[in-house]
Parts: structure tokens; sequence; C-alpha cells
């Protein structure tokens, strides 16, 4: 059975971790920041649907999430906190929507990124990624979308 959780604004969105009820979790509009390991272990989680108005994900928010195979990153996303993306081993694609770089806390972020596992960025912010400070650990890793 699939499950979906709602995150409003005004409910709280790190109430779902360790319960690996949760397959499908959406953050509505309103929601500026996930909080740090808001889905922590969250081994069940296949889908989540982020809030266009997020600015922030606190450190180790999706740390673990094994079912997890892709994510979009919001373009207004500014920080993205360490360990975020740690351990989330079966990750395919991360599709990068911001057009500055966000600030990575840490070189940690993504750590234990699979070899197959793409950062999909913004056509034209190819280079800016590569190189700003801690994004440049998985330049190997990321690729130019397509308009």
């Amino acid at each position: 059975m699939k499950h979906t959780v709602v995150c409003t604004p005004v409910k709280d969105c790190s109430g779902v971790r360790y319960n690996i009820d949760y397959n499908v979790y959406k953050i509505e509009e309103g929601v500026k920041k996930i909080g740090s390991g808001a889905f922590n272990n969250c081994r069940s989680l296949k889908s989540i649907e982020l809030s266009e108005e997020l600015t922030e994900i606190g450190a180790s928010a999706f740390y673990c999430c094994y079912s997890l195979q892709e994510i979009t990153i919001p373009k207004n996303i500014t920080e993205i906190q360490g360990s975020v993306f740690s351990g989330c081993s079966t990750m395919e694609h991360y599709y990068m929507m911001p057009t500055v770089p966000p600030t990575l806390e840490n070189v940690s972020a993504f750590a234990g990124i699979s070899e197959m596992c793409k950062i999909h960025v913004p056509k034209g912010c190819l280079e800016a990624y590569q190189t700003a400070e801690y994004w440049s650990e998985y330049a190997d890793h990321m690729v130019e979308m397509e308009e």
C-alpha cells in the first residue's frame, strides 16, 4: 500500500524520521526549511516533492534514505547542510534547480555517492557548480540539463 504524507507550514516536518511506513511525501508551499534529520533513516521513502519556497535543507535531512532514487532541489535553495544525502546509496539523480550553487556546509553533503549517480545542473551553470567550494568534490558526477 502506498502511503502519502503532506507537510504543510503548520505541521512539524521532522516527525517522519524512522517511520518506515511512508514512501511518498509532499512538502507544500509555505515551508521554507527542512530541519536537521527530518527524514533520517526513512528507508522506505521513494519519492518526495519539495516546496518551491524552500531555502534551506538541514544536516542529515535525508541521511540513509536507501529507497530514494531521485530528488529535485528547488531553485530557491541557498544552503545545504552537512551529510544531507549521505548514505543515499541508491540515489541515481539529483536535479539542482538553483542557478547559483547553494552553499554546502562541508564536503559530506553527498558522501557515499554512487559512481553512476548524476548531479544535473541548470544549462550554463556547470562551471559554477564544478568550481564552487565543496561542490568541486562531486564535479565528475555533474552534467548540464537540457533547456
